[in-house]
């Protein structure tokens, strides 16, 4: 089982620089940026969602990146829980499958008939009839020990894998949430950046032109659209099981 310290380090380490948009940043955004596309005709209407100005279609591509090396090193991270919880997904099935069919044939084992439970052999004949049923009744529990003992190790090492899964998706939950935080942290910083952009550009277009300007279409920055999304990593599709393995190793 993973150890608790890797969910305590993925809690404590983040994995990108503090998002502080600092004063020499802000000054280079709105006076040497902002120069850039101050005349209209270097913008242009937005197409298909990109930016309106070759500055914003470079922080847009910036927080695309960004996002994707936070994306790819969470999954780095994540991926010994995930490939552990798949192992527990895979075993469970055939351990089921092997209690069910315990319990079965317990509880045929057990369902003895009248019949059988005073059925009295030929060295039994001297014995009282309450005494032979209980040897009988002594004989199929010895029968059926060692499938019970059998049927408690399975049902133990369930309720092992059981917490063991819930443990590790209470950690990947941790890690996708991080994730989706930073992501969304990074949006802002860019959009925060944005603005200062146009807030530029605007000042040095002219007041009769200012509300033409192709600026004021521009899309707000956004986080990539799997930061809205369900977890990938406990996704339904990795519920799936295609039948269980031949013998569980887990």
């Amino acid at each position: 089982m993973t150890a608790p310290s890797a969910h305590h380090a993925a809690l404590r380490a983040p994995l990108s620089a503090p998002l502080a948009y600092p004063l020499r940043l802000r000054l280079y955004d709105g006076f040497v940026v902002g120069r850039r596309d101050a005349d209209t005709s270097l913008a242009h209407e937005p197409v298909s969602g990109r930016q309106p100005s070759a500055s914003l279609r470079r922080l847009d591509a910036e927080l695309g990146e960004r996002c994707e090396r936070e994306l790819w090193q969470a999954t780095a991270q994540a991926a010994p829980l995930i490939d552990r919880r798949g192992e527990i997904l895979h075993a469970l099935p055939a351990l089921r499958a092997q209690v069910d069919a315990l319990r079965a044939r317990i509880e045929a084992g057990s369902a003895s008939s009248d019949a059988e439970l005073n059925r009295v052999s030929a060295t039994e004949a001297h014995l009282a009839p309450a005494v032979v049923r209980a040897r009988r009744q002594r004989e199929a529990a010895a029968r059926l020990a060692a499938p019970r003992a059998q049927l408690a190790a399975l049902e133990a090492r369930i309720g092992a894998l059981e917490g063991e899964r819930a443990q590790l998706e209470g950690w990947l939950t941790t890690l996708f949430d991080g994730l989706v935080t930073r992501a969304r942290a990074l949006a802002n910083l860019y959009e925060r950046r944005a603005g200062t952009l146009v807030r530029s550009y605007l000042r040095r277009t002219p007041a009769p032109d200012a509300h033409r300007h192709p600026l004021n279409a521009r899309a707000p920055f956004a986080p990539p659209a799997w930061s809205s999304g369900p977890n990938p990593w406990l996704s339904s599709a990795a519920e799936a099981v295609e039948g269980p393995p031949p013998q569980p190793t887990v």
